[in-house]
């Protein structure tokens, strides 16, 4: 278990620094970052001094070597557009994104767990065909689509939802739920499929024999022997929301990080660009750890390998 440890620890350090690398040498193709700061109407004098403050007179494995250093010691520089230290902004900005995808991951797992079981215990009735169908509708939606079609529904029509913005509980309904439509179907197949195969094993069999009840046989020998799949899926549905929630960030005016990405973007903030994306790829990175140490105490197999 130590040796797994280990393993994964080192596994998610070279991640880490291979994410920086290419941080680093994606973003200069962006553009040169004198331009971005100064405009056009820069003089050769005043682009040779922020040059040189920038480190851009330097060779460009120094500049490299530079910008690993100082990202480890977690500084980025201060934001073209907002004058302030990039890494502190988009700090800033991570807690409003975990709270979107704790939110959007409390809807689809009792939501989807509740679906696959239901398909799985009445398989081949007309209950398992409808949420065989809604689970292939709501992973066909588009985000974009689905978000202002809620937003005309709860915010405009019926006017119990806000539109946009954050503060309140009522700001992350929709997007939360936004989210969840696009992934609960997913969810909801994995579990019905884990399920039904352990409803034909030999000992539902025996237990049914037993004469327990079909939900202690449900909740105490299927679901339960089910779950690592489940739990597989939902761990990595957290990574792809942390991840990839820029669009209903967007349209919900959320104060996440992809909000921030995007609007670094239009300004050509470069310290900000790579300081969000650091922030965002880092996360995803200690949540697979997280997920990887957590493994081997839902799956034996794991501990004994």
């Amino acid at each position: 278990m130590f040796g797994y440890i280990v393993k994964r620890l080192a596994s998610a350090g070279v991640v880490i620094f291979l994410v920086l690398t290419a941080i680093f040498f994606v973003t200069q193709l962006l553009g040169d970052p004198v331009q971005l700061v100064l405009g056009d109407t820069a003089n050769t004098e005043q682009i040779a001094a922020v040059r040189e403050r920038l480190g851009l007179d330097q060779p460009i494995l120094q500049q490299y070597f530079n910008f690993v250093s100082n990202a480890f010691h977690g500084t980025f520089g201060d934001s073209f557009w907002q004058q302030q230290p990039a890494l502190g902004l988009v700090l800033s900005r991570l807690p409003a994104t975990f709270l979107l995808a704790l939110a959007t991951i409390a809807i689809i797992v009792p939501i989807g767990i509740t679906l696959g079981v239901l398909a799985a215990y009445r398989q081949g009735s007309v209950i398992e065909r409808i949420i065989n169908v809604f689970s292939v509708m709501g992973s066909s939606l588009v985000s974009f689509w689905l978000a202002l079609m809620l937003i005309l529904l709860f915010a405009v029509t019926l006017r119990v939802l806000p539109t946009s913005g954050s503060g309140s509980f009522a700001h992350i309904i929709l997007p939360a739920t936004t989210l969840a439509i696009l992934q609960i179907g997913t969810l909801a197949q994995v579990t019905r499929v884990g399920v039904a195969e352990q409803l034909t094993s030999s000992y539902v069999s025996a237990a049914r024999a037993r004469g327990l009840s079909p939900s202690r046989v449900m909740t105490r020998y299927a679901l339960r022997n089910a779950l690592i799949p489940i739990f597989t899926v939902s761990s990595s549905m957290v990574i792809v929301l942390v991840n990839g929630a820029v669009i209903a960030e967007v349209v919900f005016g959320w104060p996440g990080i992809g909000l921030l990405t995007l609007q670094a973007i239009q300004q050509g903030d470069l310290p900000l660009i790579q300081a969000a994306v650091f922030v965002t790829a880092s996360s995803i990175v200690l949540l697979t750890l997280l997920v990887d140490l957590t493994y081997p105490w839902i799956n034996p197999r794991v501990r004994l390998q």
